[in-house]
């Protein structure tokens, strides 16, 4: 339950307050961050099975009872760190259309993007892509209209209906995310230019 603060006022009991943990208070977002950002840097050092709300709440100084008033549960926290990472990598790709006209040069940052951002995050994706089928933040690369290798593929295909366009993106986002799963898996061996360059020749592959 959020902390009240009484505010003097005494009529049946409290007559007046105002809530202190909510998420949109400035104080309560900056703790969400602190736990998260920490949570990003133990999983560079340990393994996630063994950071514990315990470890996290000994690294940043917070009790048991803070962490339960921001999330329900461990599961529940692992979710707002993918949300919170999902949400900085979508205002880079805003960025990126702001400041950029040409639709190629607009495709290739964005997917250089995509791919830098999970290097800068790998030790949390290497778990994340455990716990998914696929990583749902592919499907606002489409959103943004950059889904060329798709589009040229739904073209030669004669896809034309709305259905078959849900189709098509599945079987594209469902390849990519194999492709980052493997990489993942390799130790992302492979600089984010180099799998651009592989995912543009499947792109092409698949338009043919």
């Amino acid at each position: 339950m959020p902390n009240a603060c009484y505010d003097g006022k005494k009529s049946n009991g409290y007559t007046g307050y105002w809530l202190m943990n909510t998420k949109n208070n400035k104080k309560f977002q900056e703790t969400d961050a602190l736990m998260c950002d920490m949570f990003l840097k133990l999983l560079d050092e340990y393994a996630f099975e063994d950071i514990s709300i315990s470890l996290l709440c000994q690294k940043t100084g917070i009790t048991r009872a803070t962490f339960y008033s921001h999330f329900g549960d461990m599961d529940h926290f692992f979710d707002a760190v993918a949300k919170r990472l999902f949400l900085a990598l979508v205002e880079e790709d805003r960025t990126l259309i702001r400041n950029m006209d040409l639709t190629d040069e607009l495709y290739r940052a964005t997917f250089l993007a995509l791919f830098e951002h999970i290097l800068s995050y790998r030790s949390f994706y290497q778990v994340y892509v455990t716990k998914v089928a696929q990583l749902p933040f592919l499907s606002a690369v489409s959103a943004f209209g950059h889904s060329d290798g798709m589009k040229r593929y739904a073209a030669i295909q004669g896809i034309t209906s709305k259905r078959q366009a849900e189709y098509c993106a599945a079987f594209y986002y469902t390849g990519l995310t194999a492709m980052i799963r493997m990489w993942l898996d390799g130790g992302c061996q492979e600089s984010p230019d180099e799998m651009y360059e592989l995912m543009s020749i499947q792109a092409m592959n698949m338009a043919r």
